[in-house]
């Protein structure tokens, strides 16, 4: 199998994922205003998505980015818009969320999708990193990408496992559940305008 270093290639993997980013906070969001079910759909979401950056990443989408950069930056201010739009849903009260708060699993699936492939650092991880850990000389073949994609998909999905249930943990030591998650939805609201913000202007 031309894949070099597996074990340093899953390490970098949980790391990546262990950051703090847009991802964790879709899989949180999505707990809070959908419960566990719509969790796990958020995660499978950004499984889906990290599945389709690994495919372009494959097909040449590298050599697309640095032959137009702009390209890149309009998906950086596209994609600082919509968590900057998915952090002010956050904010408003109940009664004025209307894209947010349609507890619909499909919704949550296409927003932790979007906010995967908008990502600009999933995007650049992808098209810096699986070349490292290619062999030189050996094509790129299906069994080369089952190893690969699989170990993320997998990965990602214990994660988003992990991390709904120390959530879960969280919750039951907290006596006032009710204020806990106002007060975790509005942190999650102002983490999303922060994380937009933040990549509008890097």
């Amino acid at each position: 199998m031309p894949v070099k270093d597996y074990g340093s290639f899953v390490l970098t993997i949980g790391l990546f994922l262990a950051l703090p980013g847009p991802g964790n906070l879709a899989i949180l969001s999505a707990y809070r205003l959908g419960g566990v079910r719509a969790a796990m759909v958020s995660t499978l979401g950004i499984a889906f998505g990290d599945q389709l950056l690994i495919v372009l990443a494959l097909g040449g989408l590298a050599a697309i980015l640095q032959e137009w950069p702009q390209l890149f930056r309009w998906i950086e201010y596209l994609g600082a818009v919509y968590l900057i739009y998915i952090g002010i849903g956050l904010l408003r009260p109940a009664r004025g969320r209307v894209g947010l708060a349609v507890f619909k699993m499909k919704d949550f699936f296409r927003q932790s999708l979007a906010i995967t492939l908008m990502n600009p650092k999933a995007i650049v991880f992808y098209m810096a990193f699986f070349p490292l850990f290619l062999d030189k000389g050996r094509g790129i073949d299906l069994q080369t990408w089952a190893a690969l994609a699989g170990t993320i998909a997998l990965m990602t999905f214990v994660y988003g496992l992990l991390l709904l249930l120390m959530l879960k943990l969280l919750a039951r030591t907290v006596k006032d559940t009710s204020r806990f998650k106002k007060m975790l939805t509005r942190l999650m609201g102002a983490l999303f305008i922060g994380f937009g913000i933040k990549l509008a202007f890097s």
